[in-house]
Order: C-alpha cells, then sequence, then structure tokens
C-alpha cells in the first residue's frame, strides 16, 4: 500500500486480511517499493505528489489499484498515466463495514 493516512491505511489494511493478503506499507513520500515480491499495488492517489515518477508503472509488472478522492485534472491525467488495473472511490473503498 503507497498511502499515508494511519486510519485510512489500517481499514484498507483489515480488508485486504480479511482477502489473505499480506501487506507491505511505504510512505507515499519516498515511494519506496518492497524488494521483494509483490502481486498487486494499492495507491491512494491523493496522497503522491504529481512530481513522482509517472513512469512507475512501466518500471513494475503489478496491476495498481487507485484509491480516488477530489483529483484535479492534471492529478487525473498523471494517475492515469500509470494505467492503474481498478479504480475505487475512497467514500466507497474506506468506508467503515456495518
Amino acid at each position: 500500500m503507497i498511502m499515508k493516512d494511519e486510519r485510512e491505511i489500517a481499514i484498507v489494511r483489515r480488508q485486504l486480511d480479511r482477502l489473505g493478503m499480506s501487506v507491505a506499507e511505504t510512505d507515499p513520500a519516498q515511494l519506496q517499493l518492497p524488494p521483494d515480491g509483490f502481486d498487486l499495488i494499492v495507491l491512494d492517489a491523493d496522497a503522491i505528489p504529481i512530481k513522482s515518477d509517472g513512469a512507475m508503472s512501466c518500471k513494475i509488472n503489478v496491476p495498481i489499484i487507485a484509491l480516488i478522492g477530489t483529483e484535479t485534472p492534471s492529478r487525473l491525467k498523471w494517475l492515469l498515466d500509470l494505467h492503474p488495473a481498478s479504480f475505487l472511490g475512497q467514500t466507497v473503498a474506506l468506508r467503515r463495514p456495518l
């Protein structure tokens, strides 16, 4: 997970744990991908500076799930350049289960 907000990380981690997935976290400011293999990236589009490496998706060969909140057109373009496999709206993706 490339996310910054601890509350959001806890919510997403809980859901991924229920699916039996192991989770590694990284701070969006550093964008350090885990050295070991990984199968999926959950990326908070609000938390990553647009100046980050837009070619990240070309360097890795795993699907990206982008969590989208209220992005500006330039941020949406940057996000689309990453070629994410899927998008989730943060209001839906991070809602607490009933």
